[in-house]
């Protein structure tokens, strides 16, 4: 089940973003909660502006772009997969290169 998750959501960043993250991983923590750890997540729009631009544009842009992926991700798992959807959260790590997202299911 992970595995097709991750090429889900690998899927879903290159034909909504027009972009390939490094990996995505997959891992259910237990029966109601899945971790999932993007390395690149950064749109090409993205890197452009935080080297061209302006630092605080690039975050705004990265957040509200955080913001839409966490939608597909419910839309993703409760259409493509019938697990019901409580909350989609976003983990920010110390590491520029990585976002983790924590998906939670109600049964």
């Amino acid at each position: 089940m992970e595995g097709k998750l991750e090429q889900h959501i690998l899927s879903l960043y290159i034909h909504e973003l027009n972009h390939e993250p490094k990996q995505v991983t997959c891992r259910f923590l237990n029966s109601l909660d899945l971790y999932i750890s993007i390395e690149n997540p950064h749109s090409p729009s993205e890197v452009f502006i935080r080297n061209y631009g302006s630092t605080h544009v690039a975050e705004h842009l990265g957040n509200s772009l955080n913001d839409i992926i966490k939608a597909k991700f419910r839309q993703l798992f409760i259409h493509s997969f019938d697990l019901p959807v409580s909350h989609v959260g976003i983990l920010q790590p110390d590491r520029p290169d990585l976002v983790y997202f924590l998906i939670s299911f109600y049964f």
